[in-house]
Parts: C-alpha cells; sequence; structure tokens
C-alpha cells in the first residue's frame, strides 16, 4: 500500500520564526533609516537574506513523497515527478551529520527526486525503499551511502523529537513578546526590544546547536536497514536543551525590565 511522506511541522514553525526575523528586521530597518544608525545596512541585509529561507521552507511544508512497491512520486502543488523503483539508475546521499543532507534518486530517463533529511519518518521512508530495492534485487539495495544515512537520518529524528519538546514554550514566549513590543509606544524602547528581540533568538539558535553537537545520541551506530522497531533516544539533551532555554529567557526577561521598565 502506498504511503505518504510529508515534511516535519517543525519546518513550518522556522518558517514563521524567519517571518518575524523579516518583519523584526524591516522594522528596524525602517527605524534605523529615519535616525541614520549604521547598523541599518545590516538589518536590511538580514531581512533580505530572511526571504529565500522563508520560501525553500514553504515549498517544503508543500512537498508529498508517495512510496509504493512500484515507485516513488514526488508532489509540489501542481508539480509531479514519478519514478519507477525498477527504472532507479543511481541513488545518490548527501549529508551533513545531523544538521543537512538529502537523497538524490535518478532514473534512466534522467527524471529526479530530491529528499530533504528533514523529511518526517524518513527512517521509515529508507527501510521501506530498501525492501523494496532488495526484493527485486536491484543494484542500489547495495548503496552504502544509503544506510549512513539511514543512521543519520535516525539522529535527526531524535533531534526533532528534543526540539519539539521545548519548541511549544519557545513560540509562547515568542508571541508574548510580540504583544508586549506591540504594547510600546515608545519609539526608542521598541527599537531596543525588537533588537533584544532579535538578539534572544541568536542566543537561542547558538546555544541549540552547540548542545546538539556536543551531545551525541548512542546506539546508532550499531542499527540496520532491516530493523522495523523504532530505536530509542537515551540521552539527556533534551532536558538540557530545556535548561538552557530556561537561562537564556531569563536573561533576557531580565534584560527587557533593566532597559525598558528601571
Amino acid at each position: 500500500m502506498p504511503k505518504t511522506y510529508k515534511y516535519r511541522n517543525t519546518v513550518i514553525i522556522f518558517k514563521y520564526v524567519f517571518v518575524i526575523v523579516f518583519l523584526s528586521c524591516l522594522m528596524l530597518t525602517i527605524v534605523n533609516f529615519q535616525t541614520g544608525h549604521p547598523l541599518r545596512f545590516l538589518y536590511l541585509v538580514l531581512a533580505v537574506a530572511s526571504l529565500p529561507i522563508i520560501y525553500f521552507l514553504s515549498q517544503l511544508g508543500d512537498t508529498q513523497i508517495i512510496l509504493s512497491n512500484k515507485d516513488i512520486t514526488y508532489k509540489l502543488n501542481k508539480k509531479t515527478e514519478k519514478i519507477l523503483i525498477e527504472d532507479i539508475k543511481k541513488i545518490d546521499v548527501k549529508s551533513t551529520e545531523k544538521f543537512g543532507g538529502y537523497i538524490h534518486i535518478l532514473d534512466n530517463d534522467n527524471h529526479q527526486i530530491y529528499i530533504s533529511i528533514r523529511l518526517g519518518e524518513l527512517d521509515d521512508f529508507i527501510r521501506r525503499l530498501y525492501q523494496i530495492l532488495l526484493d527485486i534485487n536491484h543494484h542500489e539495495s547495495h548503496n552504502e551511502a544509503l544506510l549512513d544515512f539511514y543512521k543519520v537520518s535516525i539522529e535527526v529524528k531524535f533531534q526533532n523529537g528534543r526540539l519539539r519538546h521545548i519548541l511549544k514554550y519557545f513560540v509562547i514566549y515568542l508571541l508574548l513578546n510580540i504583544l508586549y513590543m506591540f504594547a510600546t509606544y515608545g519609539e526608542q524602547s521598541l527599537v531596543t526590544l525588537i533588537t533584544l528581540f532579535f538578539g534572544y533568538l541568536i542566543i537561542c539558535f547558538i546555544a541549540y546547536l552547540m548542545i546538539e553537537i556536543i551531545i551525541y545520541t548512542p546506539k546508532s551506530s550499531t542499527v540496520s536497514l532491516n530493523q522495523f522497531h523504532d530505536v530509542i533516544d537515551q540521552t539527556k539533551a533534551s532536558d538540557l536543551l530545556l535548561y538552557a532555554w530556561i537561562v537564556v529567557t531569563g536573561i533576557h526577561l531580565l534584560l527587557i525590565y533593566l532597559l525598558t521598565v528601571l
């Protein structure tokens, strides 16, 4: 039976985070151009740089990958690309540990499908694809890079679970910050709040990357493509991410109080 895979909800959430970044930078650009502040060009560059990221995340959010025993179908709005599994010429894999990568599937007629590592249930997709390739004795069932990418997909699955653990609190806090900024009428106070808000996003992102790079998930190196059970994340990285977010958020609140209330 065909199974449809979509990109994770975190892709959509990050799209809206970058929309907030774009609007914040745009507002800072407008205000700082009026005052002649030297950082006005930096904020303008950041606002423009956010647009292709928003577009890319929007495209991922609308994408569907359908896997059946006979073919792989890529759907994006009205665009459809289909590759018969028996006609697959090459499965190329590009990976950068837990933070990026994709599968490039090419058939004999040079039709191609790209699948990002952020696809939901990517580990399940790879397992099923591997089994289908194995059943028809396809040469790509001996693709060692596919096995390595499967391990990375498990790492990303764990990473996504850790991110989901704190994302709801993070989004609620961002919304409360936006409401507070709209309630602030002084131009200088608004610039200060937006600058703090933007710095808060950057520090949260840096802290997240540092924890994900330092804390490695155990046992993913021992899995095989023949396994059809979930591997459990046994690290304490999820709790560490939550504690780091609480500390950074506490500092952000303290700075807001010191700079805009006192």
